[in-house]
């Protein structure tokens, strides 16, 4: 969610189109700060990057397996946003990921269980 305007120059996301198709690829991590598309094994050569640029109450949305990030914020503004995270029971919680945010998932105080 944008809490003030995120354009091309205030590093907005920035989404692989159609990646959540490609399944788990080897090398992504969600905790990597350095990590660029060159430094993948990518299944399609040339994948196309979107940008989400957005007014201030503006949101994205995007699969679990997208391949995300955002870039640098070389405005003289600062981005403001947050993020949150939704999963329904068909997801699993991956336990080789010691001190991620999975570790919270079973604490309802942390991840309460939203009703529709």
């Amino acid at each position: 969610f944008a809490l003030s305007d995120v354009r091309e120059d205030s590093g907005p996301m920035k989404f692989v189109e159609g990646s959540h198709r490609w399944g788990h690829l080897e090398g992504s991590d969600f905790y990597s700060q350095d990590l660029t598309l060159a430094d993948l094994k990518l299944p399609e050569e040339n994948p196309k990057e979107v940008s989400a640029i957005l007014k201030p109450g503006g949101m994205s949305l995007h699969h679990c397996l997208t391949l995300h990030a955002s870039s640098q914020n070389v405005s003289n503004e600062p981005r403001r946003s947050f993020a949150i995270h939704l999963r329904t029971e068909k997801s699993a919680l991956r336990k080789d990921r010691e001190g991620s945010l999975g570790n919270f998932v079973e604490d309802l105080s942390v991840c309460p269980v939203i009703y529709g």
